[in-house]
């Protein structure tokens, strides 16, 4: 009984930690986004996030608003859902908490299971709205999301297919494994390039938004008759989803190596571990206000230059090159071993 009453407390103190630091780095990160981007897109509405994060938690104190044509069990219920489902992410990324709570022999698999209810969760919201205007939002998103776990699913493949093909030893689809274990600066020119390719995708398809903080995004889609705290939670979910993501792909390909090649000349353990508490939440920050807009713009440019109804084919054919360039890195890296 007073073994089972201290896992209680062990795993709650933990998801406790885990969910403080989320919310602090989110609005963290999310304010240092909205202070850049009022700069940078020079908006007539200056401070438009910190009005994005007033009008969340007044969303809170509204009643509840769904239009006349919602399935209002679904529009209401399903945002929380939706961030019920996605916050099992975060519990295998070691930086959020230090007690590991889900099994991390096949976290790449959970993760997609996790991103998948979750995602479903949050179109199933928009789409039980039953407006016309929902149901472009909800299209829009549809897309975006299918492209975000493709890249992923593809990403994971490849990064598997090319630790199996050079002998590494173990389950390869274990995110602890594939971020000890890929060394980029080992990889050869196809390699980066197919890195460098699925990170691009992965940080397009991240934000709803590009040049709004997540924080307002949904916000400024036009869905008349849908407001208070059901919308509100969406909105959370906007932005959670985001900065997982950004934080995901920061572990894998974060230097760990480099990290302890330091650590190993200092000796100290708990200064090591605070300074890599400290340096890798910094990256992801850094990545969330810098490389995920700017890469959010260039693939909206690209974009532009196709025809609007093969716009989705161009998230294909990229993640298609991608993996074309990861399969020519693992056949020649092969070929060196014999």
């Amino acid at each position: 009984m007073n073994s089972s009453i201290a896992v209680f407390f062990k795993y709650f103190f933990a998801w406790t930690a885990m969910s403080g630091v989320l919310i602090a780095l989110l609005f963290m990160a999310e304010g240092a986004y909205g202070f850049v981007a009022d700069r940078i897109y020079e908006r007539s509405n200056r401070g438009e996030s910190s009005t994005g994060i007033k009008t969340l938690l007044q969303a809170f104190r509204m009643p509840i608003l769904v239009p006349d044509t919602a399935a209002r069990q679904p529009a209401v219920y399903f945002p929380a859902l939706a961030i019920a489902a996605l916050l099992p992410i975060p519990a295998c990324i070691p930086f959020f908490n230090f007690i590991p709570l889900m099994v991390n022999s096949g976290d790449l698999l959970q993760i997609v299971q996790f991103a998948l209810m979750s995602e479903t969760f949050a179109l199933l919201s928009i789409f039980s709205l039953g407006t016309n205007q929902s149901r472009k939002a909800g299209m829009e998103l549809f897309f975006e999301s299918v492209g975000l776990l493709l890249a992923f699913a593809a990403c994971f493949i490849s990064i598997s297919f090319y630790l199996t093909a050079n002998g590494i030893i173990g389950d390869t689809f274990s995110l602890n494994l594939i971020a000890s274990s890929l060394h980029i600066k080992s990889l050869g020119l196809y390699g980066k390039a197919a890195i460098g390719l699925f990170i691009f995708l992965v940080f397009a398809q991240a934000p709803y938004c590009a040049t709004c903080s997540t924080a307002s995004s949904f916000y400024e889609l036009r869905m008349p008759g849908y407001d208070g705290p059901q919308r509100a939670m969406l909105q959370i979910w906007a932005s959670l989803r985001v900065f997982v993501v950004i934080a995901l792909v920061t572990h894998i390909f974060f230097p760990w190596t480099l990290l302890k090649e330091v650590e190993s000349t200092v000796g100290v353990e708990w200064w090591m571990q605070t300074f890599h508490f400290a340096l890798f939440w910094l990256a992801v920050v850094i990545v969330r206000v810098v490389v995920v807009p700017v890469c959010r713009k260039i693939f909206d440019l690209l974009g532009a230059r196709v025809p609007l109804r093969l716009s989705f084919g161009l998230t294909l054919f990229l993640i298609f090159a991608a993996m074309v360039l990861m399969y020519f890195e693992t056949y020649f890296s092969s070929m060196e071993a014999f």
